[in-house]
């Protein structure tokens, strides 16, 4: 361990370190969904725009779920980049993922496999559905490439605490992604679909050579900057030991993705008003993504200053995730219980007042999961560090489990149906899932994950 790594791990953590780490981070959601909004509103403007905005949405799903690995690239290189070994093979590793998922896409963009797989497993019949999910699909395919690279240098940067990096990434992003619109809007020469596709991929594509540059520029390059990080483990990593750990996470993932269609199901089955339920579900869930959304990072700050459970900084971390999780608990119930909510969903959302009511009462069926979630979150990150993530994938097993069996008991019977909207059961579903989940991290981190796994 270098020098500039020993005098890293034995700064003392404080509150005001840990804000300045975790706000980039917790900004980063809210400029990504305006990011979404931005591609609607210019697909609405362009030709074609039903079909573009319908189109779109399809392909925008599918190719979310088959690349979702690409995400864990920054939890792999915070947990495994340690040496100049480390890096050169995770490097290699994420060189195979990304061709892997991008031949994947590509197959479907650029063969007739593409359009069987659009009519036969997306359901798009009319030709000209196709053609429009083709020519996205052409454009979305190598989106594997562009993330990994992002989030390479973000995973990189988080590691050596240099959050705002990955924040003013993200910024710049959204600014390419506003003259991509501005000059789409005022030329009109091409469709939303394509439009859509393209500040989709270049954005992200503009964003990791933008990081990149800033990350060069400020740091070094990555083999000067992996010397700064604290060495994590004596063993020397191999493509088995990445694979062991990368696994369980991207099984994980797709637990994750899976749980809202399953209790928008079940709520669709309910015997009492579905319909009904299943709009005010879908709003509040919209809603609640939108306030919730800073928590899916929380992790990081555990990963990155929390390497022993137990100490001085561990203790600082604990109280300060679970703090961000009862101020977004707390946010949540004001929306929920004040005049506040409803003026959100009728004005700016703007639902029929039965959906709006109803939709409060989802949302405060919500409340106590941000609280939950910052308490998993503490200890993913302690997990994650540890590189336990077959423990992380079966609590998510656990969660999901959980969650699908309280839904059923709460739609299935009559009496409790009538007294509980379906809407509201699936709130308490996803909560107690949630509850669950956290519990066993806790008591399995409290009992299995010792000192000496961080030594």
């Amino acid at each position: 361990m270098t020098a500039s790594s020993t005098k890293r791990t034995s700064e003392r953590i404080t509150y005001r370190r840990l804000l300045v780490f975790f706000l980039p981070l917790a900004a980063t959601p809210f400029m990504i969904a305006s990011t979404h909004t931005i591609a609607n509103s210019v697909m609405a403007r362009l030709p074609y725009p039903v079909l573009s905005l319908a189109i779109f949405s399809v392909v925008q799903a599918m190719t979310n779920t088959l690349k979702s690995p690409v995400l864990l690239a920054k939890e792999v290189t915070v947990s495994l980049v340690d040496s100049d070994h480390s890096l050169r093979i995770v490097r290699r590793f994420y060189m195979g993922l990304a061709l892997l998922l991008a031949g994947f896409l590509i197959t479907l963009g650029y063969t007739p496999a593409g359009g069987w797989f659009f009519t036969h497993v997306m359901g798009l019949t009319d030709p000209e559905s196709v053609a429009f999910a083709y020519a996205a699909m052409r454009i979305a395919c190598f989106l594997p490439f562009v993330e990994i690279y992002r989030n390479f240098f973000q995973g990189m940067a988080i590691a050596v605490r240099r959050t705002g990096i990955v924040s003013l990434g993200t910024g710049f992003r959204l600014v390419v992604i506003l003259l991509i619109a501005l000059w789409s809007v005022q030329t009109q020469s091409l469709p939303g679909v394509i439009v859509a596709a393209m500040m989709w991929t270049v954005g992200i594509g503009l964003e990791g050579l933008f990081l990149s540059g800033l990350f060069l520029r400020r740091l070094g390059s990555p083999s000067q900057v992996v010397r700064q990080m604290p060495q994590r483990s004596k063993t020397v990593l191999t493509y088995a030991q990445i694979l062991t750990f990368f696994l369980p996470l991207a099984a994980m993932m797709i637990m994750n993705t899976s749980l809202q269609p399953f209790i928008q199901g079940l709520v669709a089955r309910s015997p009492v008003s579905p319909t009904e339920s299943l709009a005010s579900y879908g709003v509040a869930w919209g809603l609640f993504l939108i306030i919730s959304g800073p928590l899916n990072m929380l992790h990081q700050c555990a990963l990155v200053f929390a390497r022993k459970p137990r100490g001085r900084d561990w203790e600082t971390v604990r109280r300060f995730s679970l703090a961000a999780g009862f101020v977004v608990s707390s946010i949540l119930a004001i929306v929920a219980l004040t005049p506040l909510g409803y003026w959100i969903m009728r004005t700016l959302i703007g639902v029929s007042p039965e959906i709006a009511s109803l939709s409060r009462w989802v949302l405060l069926s919500f409340t106590l999961y941000p609280a939950l979630r910052a308490w998993q979150e503490l200890y993913w990150g302690l997990l994650l560090g540890a590189r336990k993530t077959s423990i992380i994938s079966f609590g998510k097993v656990l969660n999901l489990a959980t969650a699908l069996l309280v839904l059923t008991l709460l739609v299935s019977n009559t009496a409790l149906a009538a007294l509980i909207p379906a809407a509201v059961a699936g709130g308490i579903g996803f909560s107690v899932g949630q509850g669950v989940e956290s519990v066993f991290l806790w008591q399995y981190a409290k009992r299995r994950v010792t000192a000496e796994l961080f030594e």
